[in-house]
C-alpha cells in the first residue's frame, strides 16, 4: 500500500528557478521568499522546483567541516533552495524537488567527466562513478531539504543511442555474451535492436530502484515521481523509457505525463492510454502552453490549456501540473513573475469551485463546477482525490444536487439545455442505480421531509411532492400560488422554503409550504431588502447568506437577517460562497477559487478561531 501521509498534489506549478551558476536565479533571498506567496495566491497547492546537478555539486563541495551545505559567504548557512522550501511550508505548499538524474542542463559533467557521457548531456548510468554521484545527489536532496516529494525529470537516455560507452559495452557483454560494437557479431543476432533497447531499460530501472531505496532509507514519507513523453507511441520516446515497469518494479508514487503539446481533441485519448497502465489516481497530468511564452499565446491557446485541465479533472486524474519555461521564469523581463502567475489565477479561477456538497456517514460527497466528477471524502479531506477519497462518479454530465436519503443518495444531473435526469444510487455508485427522473427541466432544489421527497424544477411554478423512491415528477404537484421556489432546506423534520421573491417560510410538517396551517413566514423579502441566497441549519443555529455576500450566524430562525457576521463576502476582492453544508456539529464552506474550510461552530467561516482549511 502506498503511504498517503503525503497526498499526491492536486494542482502544481512546475517552477524552473534554481539553475544559474552556484546560486539560484535571482540571487536574492528576499525575492525568493516572495515566490511561494505568489504561487499560493495564484491557486496552486504544490510546487515542482527544478534543481540542477551543478547547483547540487556546488553545495556539496562548499559545505563546512561538518558536511553541512552552504553555497557562499553571502547566505551562510542557508542556500536559496532551503529558503524556498521553508517558505513553501509557511504557505502550506507541497514541495517537490525536481532532479534530472541522467542529465545536466549546465553541461558541467561533460567538461569535468567526459567519460561519463553517452552523447550530448545524457549521463551513462552504467558508469559506476556516475551512478554513485546520482545516488549522492538524491540522498543529499532527501536529507537536507526533506521535500514532500522528488520528481525525477526525464529519467532515461535523452539523446540518440550510444552503445560504444565502455561501461555499457561491459554490461551488454555480461548480459548477452557478445560486444555490441562488433559489427560481425551484430549481423549474426537479429535480436540486437531489442537486446540493446532492453539493456538500456533495465539500467534505468536499476537506477530508479536504487533511488527509491535511498529515499526510503532517508525518509519513507517522500513521494517519488517521474515525468516523460505523453503517449507511449510518441515519436519523442527515448531509450530506457518504460513507465509500465517503473510502476510495477520501482514503486514510483505517480507519473507526470508531459502533455504539453497535446491538443484538446486528442487529450482524452492520451489520458485513456495512460489510465490503461496507471491508475487515474497515480497520474498528475502535465499541461503547458506553447514554446513562444505566455506573452505570445493567443486567447484561444490559453483557453485550450483550461479546457485540457478540465478534461484531466473529468477523467479522474489526481491533479495537473502547469508547465512553461517563460511563463514561470522569475528572471523574465516581461511583466514579471507575479504578473504571470496573476494571469493564471484569473484564467483558472473557477476550475476547482465546488458546486454541490452533502454529508453522509462516510464523510462528504463533493461535486465540482468545472468537471463532471464526484468524490466521496472521509473526514472531509482530499476533496479532489488521493488519500482515502474515492471517485464515485466520472461521467460526462455535471451534478447539480446531492441529497442523502435512507440507504443511498439522490443525485441530479444536467446535460444539454434539453435533457436532465436524476438517480437513486449507493454512495459509491453515484450516477448509476435507479432512474428517478428524465426530462427537460433541470432540478433546482430537492429535500427529504417525513418520508417524502420535495423537488423544485427549473421554470416550474411550485414543487412536486412524492414518496421516497418514486419518480420525482410523478406525484402531487403543488403550484404554491404561482411562486417559484429558489431553494429547499431540511430542518427539525420539516422544511425551509426560500422563494424567488425573497420570502422564507418554515413548514414543520411539509404541508402548506407557502403559508397556512402550521407554516410560518420567517423572513419577508421586498424589492429593497437584501435577498437571502442560502440558508444552512446546523447544530449551532442557522447560517444565512445574502446576495450582498454577507453571511450571518443566528441562533433563532426568526432572526435570519441579523446576528453576528460569520463571513463578510461583500468586501472588495473577497471570495463568494459556492457551497455550504452542516457536517458533524459544524459547517463546511466552499468558496470561489477553490478554498474549503471547516468551522466547528459556524463562525469565522474562512479561518481563525478554530476554523481549519480542508482543501486544498
Amino acid at each position: 500500500m502506498r503511504d498517503f501521509s503525503v497526498p499526491i498534489p492536486s494542482r502544481a506549478v512546475w517552477f524552473h528557478a534554481f539553475i544559474g551558476g552556484y546560486e539560484p536565479v535571482p540571487s536574492n533571498p528576499d525575492q525568493i521568499r516572495t515566490w511561494p506567496s505568489l504561487i499560493k495566491a495564484a491557486g496552486f497547492d504544490a510546487v515542482f522546483a527544478y534543481i540542477t546537478q551543478g547547483y547540487l555539486e556546488a553545495l556539496m563541495l562548499l559545505g563546512d567541516q561538518n558536511g553541512q551545505p552552504y553555497p557562499s559567504a553571502y547566505w551562510k548557512p542557508k542556500d536559496g533552495f532551503t529558503i524556498f522550501r521553508e517558505e513553501c511550508d509557511k504557505w502550506n505548499l507541497q514541495f517537490h524537488a525536481t532532479y534530472a538524474p541522467t542529465q545536466d542542463l549546465r553541461r558541467d559533467v561533460q567538461g569535468k567527466h567526459p567519460g561519463w557521457i553517452t552523447s550530448g548531456a545524457t549521463i551513462e548510468v552504467a558508469e559506476p562513478e556516475a551512478f554513485d554521484r546520482i545516488m549522492r545527489h538524491v540522498e543529499f536532496i532527501a536529507k537536507f531539504y526533506q521535500p514532500d516529494g522528488i520528481q525525477l525529470e526525464e529519467p532515461y537516455y535523452q539523446d540518440p543511442p550510444n552503445h560504444s560507452h565502455p561501461a555499457f559495452v561491459a554490461e551488454f557483454k555480461r548480459r548477452y555474451g557478445y560486444d555490441p560494437t562488433d559489427l560481425v557479431a551484430i549481423q549474426e543476432h537479429s535480436s540486437f535492436a531489442d537486446e540493446l533497447a532492453y539493456t538500456k531499460k533495465r539500467l534505468i530501472v536499476s537506477m530508479l530502484q536504487n533511488i527509491k531505496s535511498t529515499v526510503n532509507r532517508v525518509s519513507g514519507k517522500i513521494l517519488l515521481s517521474a515525468n516523460g513523453p505523453s503517449a507511449f507511441d510518441s515519436p519523442y520516446i527515448r531509450e530506457g523509457y518504460d513507465p509500465d515497469t517503473w510502476k510495477s518494479e520501482c514503486s514510483l508514487n505517480f507519473l507526470v505525463p508531459q502533455n504539453y503539446s497535446v491538443t484538446v481533441e486528442n487529450h482524452d485519448n492520451v489520458l485513456n492510454q495512460l489510465k490503461a497502465r496507471w491508475s487515474p489516481l497515480d497520474l498528475v497530468d502535465g499541461i503547458g502552453l506553447n514554446w513562444g511564452g505566455i506573452d505570445n499565446c493567443s486567447s484561444s491557446e490559453k483557453q485550450q490549456v483550461i479546457e485540457r485541465q478540465i478534461i484531466s479533472a473529468a477523467r479522474g486524474v489526481s491533479g495537473t501540473a502547469l508547465f512553461h519555461w517563460a511563463a514561470i521564469d522569475p528572471n523574465s523581463t516581461s511583466n514579471g513573475f507575479a504578473a504571470k502567475l496573476g494571469d493564471f489565477k484569473e484564467r483558472f479561477s473557477n476550475t476547482y469551485d465546488i458546486d454541490a456538497m452533502c454529508a453522509v456517514n462516510e464523510g462528504v460527497i463533493v461535486a465540482y463546477k468545472d468537471a463532471p466528477i464526484i468524490y466521496c471524502c472521509p473526514e472531509a479531506r482530499n476533496l479532489r482525490g488521493g488519500g482515502k477519497a474515492k471517485l464515485v462518479y466520472n461521467g460526462r454530465e455535471k451534478c447539480d444536487f446531492l441529497l442523502p436519503v435512507d440507504r443511498g443518495i439522490i443525485a441530479s444531473f444536467s446535460g444539454d439545455s434539453t435533457h436532465a435526469h436524476a438517480y437513486f444510487a449507493s454512495n459509491a455508485n453515484i450516477g448509476g442505480g435507479e432512474v428517478l427522473y428524465v426530462g427537460t427541466r433541470r432540478v433546482t432544489s430537492i429535500v427529504a421531509c417525513r418520508g417524502w421527497i420535495i423537488t423544485a424544477f427549473q421554470g416550474l411554478e411550485g414543487v412536486y411532492k412524492v414518496p421516497v423512491g418514486a419518480q420525482l415528477d410523478s406525484g402531487n404537484h403543488l403550484p404554491l400560488r404561482g411562486n417559484h421556489v429558489a431553494s429547499l432546506a431540511a430542518f427539525a423534520g420539516g422544511v425551509i422554503i426560500r422563494f424567488a421573491t425573497g420570502s422564507v417560510y418554515f413548514s414543520p410538517d411539509g404541508e402548506n409550504l407557502d403559508g397556512g396551517g402550521q407554516t410560518q413566514c420567517v423572513y419577508v423579502g421586498s424589492p429593497t431588502a437584501q435577498k437571502i441566497v442560502r440558508i444552512v441549519p446546523f447544530t449551532g443555529g442557522f447560517l444565512t447568506e445574502f446576495d450582498s455576500g454577507y453571511v450571518y450566524h443566528s441562533t433563532n430562525m426568526n432572526d435570519l437577517g441579523s446576528g453576528e457576521h460569520a463571513y463578510n463576502g461583500g468586501a472588495e476582492n473577497l471570495q463568494r460562497v459556492t457551497a455550504m453544508i452542516a457536517f458533524r456539529d459544524g459547517v463546511i464552506t466552499a468558496f470561489t477559487q477553490g478554498g474549503v474550510y471547516y468551522s466547528p461552530d459556524g463562525r469565522h467561516l474562512n479561518g481563525a478561531n478554530g476554523t481549519v482549511r480542508v482543501f486544498p
